[in-house]
């Protein structure tokens, strides 16, 4: 059966992010709440989608239901993917907030690009490009959610030692010859898993910058909410640089 336009374009959508709840479909611009559910409801019938009961570990209410692409729906939008495991369910969902929240981002005249890549063998969260038409200057930053069940001097001090590997041998230039540099955004899900990240101090390399969800989802990615290395005393904007376009750009409005 051939589907209409709207609903494949919302099905590829949703093959990008792997899983979507409605909330998230609202705030990533693809639907609003009640078309949601009915693109839902129909791509059920034709068995190119599954919902499933979702709770969020913030959410103390009902439980949302979460829409995920069968085999089927991969095949229909031509992307050569596999449903998302149970298991991955509660990271994707913060990872799709945490896209939302950069997609955000073109509110200070930046273009961000999102992607899920591997990077010399190593895969992170996420890929960030945000870029600068009127300055003609990109920024690079790599996004590693954490949801708690990594051992912070085991898992995550892994991960740091490979983003040194990566910055020493300049690995990742695979992606632009231009970039001069990296920042690795740890999102934490919650600020004590922050705190006790941040005690590391020596090992927090000044391109490592970490932040909260809850400061993330209140606050927006663009916002001063970045701790940069150990320093605790100051919080930053991921903009950096950049910054300077949205100042002119409020100028003249």
């Amino acid at each position: 059966m051939k589907q209409p336009t709207a609903r494949l374009t919302f099905l590829s959508a949703l093959t990008e992010y792997r899983c979507l709840t409605v909330r998230q479909s609202l705030a990533a611009g693809l639907a609003s709440e009640q078309m949601t559910r009915r693109y839902g409801r129909e791509l059920v019938k034709n068995g190119l989608v599954s919902v499933k009961p979702f709770q969020a570990m913030e959410s103390s209410g009902r439980p949302e239901n979460l829409i995920l692409p069968t085999p089927k729906g991969f095949k229909a939008v031509g992307v050569n993917a596999k449903p998302l495991e149970q298991r991955l369910f509660l990271h994707q969902y913060y990872l799709n907030w945490c896209r939302i929240k950069f997609d955000d981002l073109k509110q200070f005249a930046v273009r961000p690009t999102f992607q899920v890549r591997s990077i010399g063998g190593f895969w992170p969260d996420g890929t960030l490009v945000l870029r600068s038409e009127k300055l003609d200057k990109s920024l690079l930053f790599f996004l590693e959610v954490d949801m708690g069940t990594e051992s912070i001097s085991g898992e995550l001090a892994a991960k740091r030692g490979a983003y040194r590997e990566l910055f020493s041998s300049r690995t990742y230039k695979e992606i632009g010859q231009y970039f001069n540099g990296f920042r690795v955004l740890f999102v934490f899900s919650d600020k004590s898993r922050l705190r006790a990240f941040l005690r590391l101090k020596r090992d927090l390399y000044s391109f490592i910058w970490s932040t909260d969800f809850q400061s993330l989802n209140r606050s927006g990615a663009g916002a001063a909410i970045w701790q940069r290395g150990a320093e605790t005393s100051e919080q930053f904007s991921i903009l950096g640089s950049l910054q300077s376009v949205t100042t002119d750009s409020e100028q003249t409005t």
